[in-house]
């Protein structure tokens, strides 16, 4: 009995028995298959569901946010999160969280998917090599991957631009990388802009590479007709930073990664030679300037070596009228070979040897002029060039800013010669004319007597021919006939135009000066009249 009882005991403790074994199994296993907890901190918790949202890693479940509530400070929100035991890379402090929305831009669209799954939670593992258990959440997904191979340089500008992150950075107009991030630089008279260029074309970034901003649409007119040089669409949309190394020098070493550059505003900027050391020079203008502005180029031999810096008016005491004061700054550099051989001739690289050069070309006839550049918008340039039979100059080697003299404009030029055409032209009609009229009354006497002498008796004797031819043909007439009416008619025209013919003749012998200059109010003979009919 005893032995029954104690057997049913122990069946009777082994059912609660098997099911503790079960759950602390269970529960073994869901603590054991846990990985750590940590917090994320974001600016809202939108699209976010606690026991819902997961965390995934290349679309590959890593976690799930098991709770969200609103920090101390009231400004975030703090998502918790579990990770799967095998995620625990991802507590790694260098490890970054993003909240996958839809995103629509010029340069991409991302997180589609999410329309139809909910929003959930990015991650890329870092690898700093310390765990934590609070991270900082990105409000925007990283421009760079955990793992992708490449290299960061930052590029100072003095402004922003179009420019924007994930902006494409072109080589070669092929897609070599993108804008990584923006912002102003620390003393905060520029910006700063970080590119990424991937592995291998990172190569291509050398110490002397160029970079400019490629965000607009360069258009320009030569020769050849218009041309039209853009990068990409989603470079004039978006923005966009291009780079090229020029071709000198022929070789220059790869350059580290976060090396710094310049980001130049045009391509031809950029690829220009480098500015080198300024020089200031100084240029007074008697004729006007009107379209030179701050920033108008400044050539030597169609060169460009430098630009205006400023345009005032001054007033000359010694001549007594105003005239224009024109700064300019130039780089000898930009004149490439012949910099270098001039410089290599005179042995020695300061100003002296700029204001001994500038100081020959003037002593050979280097003068200042003021061009224009473009003649529907009046743009006009300064132009360093040698004027043939210029006046001598005396060149002060002291002056500071160097002083170079200056002739007239190509349009006060052409004013002049059109002037000078335009006198002489006159001087020579006039006297072709004086000369004309001289001939003309010198003849006028003999024209006279040939009237005189054979036109108006030519005139008169037809006159009385036909008057006789008519009264002849009168009296052959019938008397009271339509005919002999009419040849009355016919003989008092005749008489009428034998009269007007006289007084036409005594008229040409009294005044004979009115058939060249015309008859006035003035004249005696205004009041002459000829017979009425």
């Amino acid at each position: 009995m005893s032995q029954r009882l104690s057997l049913r005991l122990s069946l009777f403790w082994l059912l609660p028995l098997a099911a503790v074994i079960t759950a602390v199994l269970v529960l073994s296993g869901h603590f054991l298959g846990m990985g750590p907890r940590i917090t994320v901190t974001f600016q809202t918790a939108e699209g976010l569901e606690a026991n819902r949202t997961q965390v995934m890693y290349k679309h590959v479940p890593i976690g799930k946010v098991v709770a969200i509530d609103i920090d101390k400070a009231r400004d975030r929100v703090d998502v918790s999160i579990e990770l799967q035991v095998s995620a625990t890379a991802f507590a790694d402090k260098g490890t970054r969280f993003w909240v996958v929305r839809p995103r629509i831009g010029l340069n991409e669209i991302s997180g589609v998917a999410t329309l139809l799954t909910g929003s959930f939670i990015g991650a890329d593992a870092g690898s700093s090599g310390k765990t934590a258990e609070r991270f900082r959440g990105l409000e925007h997904p990283p421009a760079i991957s955990f793992g992708e191979k490449g290299s960061r340089f930052v590029l100072h500008a003095d402004e922003l631009g179009s420019l924007n992150v994930g902006s494409p950075v072109y080589f070669r107009r092929v897609q070599v990388g993108r804008v990584i991030g923006t912002g102003l630089s620390g003393e905060g008279n520029g910006v700063d802009v970080t590119v990424f260029v991937t592995a291998p074309n990172d190569r291509f970034v050398t110490r002397n590479t160029r970079f400019w901003n490629a965000s607009g649409v360069d258009l320009s007119v030569g020769v050849g007709g218009r041309e039209v040089n853009v990068e990409s669409m989603a470079a004039v949309l978006n923005g966009a930073v291009a780079f090229q190394a020029p071709v000198y020098p022929a070789d220059s070493p790869v350059a580290e990664a976060n090396s710094r550059f310049t980001l130049f505003s045009e391509r031809d900027d950029a690829l220009a030679r480098p500015l080198g050391y300024a020089r200031y020079l100084q240029m007074h203008f008697d004729d006007s300037v009107r379209g030179l502005a701050v920033g108008a180029p400044v050539e030597f031999y169609g060169v460009g070596i430098g630009q205006v810096t400023s345009v005032s008016l001054e007033y000359d005491q010694q001549r007594q009228q105003p005239m224009t004061r024109v700064g300019a700054v130039i780089y000898p550099n930009r004149l490439g070979a012949v910099h270098e051989k001039l410089h290599k001739d005179m042995g020695r690289d300061d100003e002296s040897v700029t204001v001994m050069l500038v100081g020959r070309f003037i002593e050979h006839g280097m003068r200042a002029q003021v061009r224009v550049g473009n003649l529907l918008t009046d743009q006009k340039y300064i132009l360093l060039g040698f004027v043939p039979n210029a006046p001598p100059v005396t060149f002060d080697y002291s002056a500071r800013p160097i002083e170079v003299p200056s002739v007239a404009g190509s349009l006060s030029l052409m004013e002049d010669q059109l002037k000078q055409i335009m006198a002489s032209a006159g001087r020579i009609q006039g006297a072709a004319l004086s000369h004309n009229l001289t001939r003309a009354f010198q003849q006028l006497p003999l024209m006279v007597q040939q009237v005189n002498q054979q036109v108006v008796p030519e005139l008169r004797d037809t006159l009385l021919e036909a008057n006789q031819t008519v009264h002849g043909a009168v009296d052959s007439v019938a008397e009271g006939s339509p005919q002999r009416e009419q040849f009355n008619e016919v003989a008092e025209q005749l008489k009428q135009a034998s009269r007007s013919v006289q007084a036409l003749m005594d008229l040409w012998n009294r005044y004979p000066e009115l058939f060249l200059r015309g008859r006035s109010s003035e004249d005696p003979a205004a009041a002459t009249v000829l017979p009425r009919n």
